[in-house]
């Protein structure tokens, strides 16, 4: 269908996934294991992921490959239902560096690990990093890759990258829109993805849906008569090694 026709109708087509690398910092901490690497299986497990992908674990913890592949198979049978096969066609594409973030030899030799992890499975240049670091750190980071030219993109579209951040954004509003121009002098819009996968809990997903249903709460349920809404999440698990 012609894009022009797909934006008027306003279709929701789905694209082929393009082959790709998708470097985690923060790996080898809480998010990254359990929801990041048993995340990236799933959609490798139901072919959402194109075979030319791979995954480079990025984190100050002293840690070779082979330890970091079998933390991806634990947080794997943690989280899924897998079949041996999958498994290990997913961890032979994981790979691990550690070193300090700010590191100017750390970068240089991430550039070179891209690199040749990109020709070993033919991703095209392509990769997507994702900062499973305290958001405190996503500016400066941000800022050292594209010092060391890890966020360039090839001419004419020939390859790509992203960048992925987990909420928060800043404490407020002003520190957010700090962070923004902060990350915005280096990175196109359409190069960012902003992350709040609490936006996607059912509950959350419920108001909007309570609201445009009801007759009664449509025309009450705005900015003029709503001050907040509020939601709790009761979760059974603490902050496990997410606090600093």
């Amino acid at each position: 269908m012609d894009s022009a026709v797909t934006a008027r109708l306003k279709v929701c087509v789905e694209l082929t996934p393009k082959p790709c690398g998708v470097v985690v910092f923060g790996a080898s901490g809480d998010l990254a294991q359990r929801k990041l690497l048993p995340a990236l299986f799933s959609l490798w497990a139901r072919k959402l992921i194109p075979p030319s992908f791979f995954v480079l674990g990025c984190a100050r913890t002293a840690m070779t490959t082979a330890e970091f592949r079998e933390k991806v198979r634990a947080a794997i049978a943690r989280r899924c239902t897998a079949r041996p096969e999958e498994c290990e066609a997913f961890v032979r594409r994981c790979a691990y560096l550690a070193g300090e973030y700010f590191d100017p030899a750390f970068h240089a030799t991430l550039a070179k690990t891209l690199a040749e992890s990109g020709a070993e499975f033919g991703t095209g240049g392509n990769a997507v990093f994702y900062l499973a670091v305290p958001p405190s750190l996503y500016g400066a980071l941000v800022g050292r890759l594209s010092a060391a030219g890890l966020l360039r993109q090839g001419e004419n579209g020939e390859s790509w990258r992203r960048v992925v951040i987990e909420k928060p954004f800043g404490r407020d509003l002003a520190s957010a829109a700090a962070l923004g121009r902060e990350i915005g002098r280096v990175l196109a819009e359409d190069q960012i993805y902003r992350i709040d996968h609490y936006l996607g809990k059912e509950t959350v997903q419920n108001v909007l849906m309570l609201r445009f249903a009801n007759a009664v709460f449509e025309p009450l349920w705005n900015r003029r008569y709503v001050d907040h809404v509020q939601i709790t999440v009761a979760e059974s698990i603490g902050v496990e090694h997410r606090a600093g």
